[in-house]
């Protein structure tokens, strides 16, 4: 999706096939249990697309002030993030909001907008059909939130932290990155008569993992971005500042040096520069060929930030991958917070426009 419009790529060759660009600009793409391709526009319209007929059948006129997500459950059931909490949407529209006893940061507790976010809010649906969610209060602290959605009530965690992006052999694993540290965070289910939780505990700090402190990098340098499971191979794939790693899920995975580098994973610097590289605070440029993004609040008309791009040693631009996951062909795909869509087929990496 690129400026409220769909891009399809292949997989396969990375070419584009096709392109749709409705009325209203598209502000959410996702895809249902079903494999339904279900969007939202500027309209606060939910449609699914036809295939057979290639048009926009519409399900549903939403009501929101701020669309803050979008998951299906097993039930296939439609779930929003939004202003007023956690909808359930359908003929009977209910709302869920939190107890107090559920709120961990110091906003939620004061009585304060504790449901609402300062950043995009994370969100993550299990296997269980709970919805984990997390909200950022900054300085007043954060809050993680788990809602089952077919018994329709919240659920206790013990250490909460925020949001997990995997499942693996029973657990649930988090990223968490801060300006001191990256570490992950495993979750566990407990099952005490009729009543369910969960406990999370520490399991990995990238400031104790020597194997990022390799040459001549400080491990405040350091970062992990993404960490997903491969259905083809049966392995898992880790993203970090050290470049793309691989291991078995059933082996040690403790430490970085239990994991295999994927040689072949680098872009060129050309291919970086835009999509996957980063901005260079320091560096500005008139040059017109540097228009990736204009900086207003530098009051400087005219003026923008240059691109630094990556080298095969310094993956810095990949700090930014919103999304990574593989297709049904084993590809790596990868998605930018700058509009860049790059694919990997284990041996070249390709950046598709």
């Amino acid at each position: 999706m690129y400026d409220g419009r769909i891009k399809i790529f292949s997989t396969v060759d990375g070419r584009l096939i096709k392109q749709y660009a409705p009325a209203n600009k598209i502000q959410w793409l996702l895809d249902d249990n079903l494999g339904n391709i279900i969007i939202v526009n500027n309209g606060r319209e939910m449609q699914q697309f036809d295939t057979e007929n290639q048009s926009w059948k519409n399900l549903a006129l939403l009501k929101y002030k701020t669309l803050y997500g979008i998951a299906f459950n097993s039930l296939n059931e439609c779930i929003l993030l939004t202003d007023e909490g956690i909808v359930k949407e359908g003929v009977n529209r209910k709302v869920y909001l939190p107890a107090y006893e559920f709120y961990n940061s110091e906003a939620g507790m004061r009585g304060a907008a504790g449901w609402e976010t300062d950043e995009k809010m994370q969100f993550y649906m299990d296997s269980r059909d709970n919805l984990w969610v997390t909200t950022s209060h900054g300085e007043w602290g954060d809050d993680l939130f788990i809602f089952n959605t077919i018994a329709n009530k919240f659920i206790k965690c013990e250490y909460p932290l925020t949001s997990p992006s995997l499942e693996l052999n029973g657990h649930l694993y988090a990223l968490y990155g801060s300006m001191f540290d990256y570490v992950v965070v495993q979750y566990t289910q407990i099952q005490n008569d009729s009543s369910t939780s969960f406990k999370g505990k520490l399991v990995y700090e990238l400031s104790k993992d020597p194997g990022f402190n390799s040459k001549g990098k400080k491990l405040s340098d350091g970062w992990i971005s993404k960490c997903i499971f491969n259905k083809t191979d049966s392995k898992l794939y880790l993203l970090t500042s050290n470049g793309l790693f691989k291991a078995k899920p059933d082996k040690e995975l403790s430490l970085l040096k239990y994991w295999t580098k994927v040689e072949t994973f680098y872009p060129t610097p050309k291919q970086l520069k835009g999509s996957f590289g980063y901005l260079d605070g320091k560096k500005y440029s008139t040059d017109p060929k540097d228009e990736y993004l204009t900086m207003d609040d530098d009051k400087v008309p005219g003026r923008v930030k240059k691109w630094k791009t990556s080298s095969k040693d310094d993956y810095e631009g990949f700090n930014f991958v919103i999304k990574m996951q593989f297709a049904a062909n084993g590809k790596l795909v990868l998605l930018s917070g700058y509009s860049g869509v790059g694919l990997f087929d284990g041996k070249q990496f390709k950046l598709l426009r």
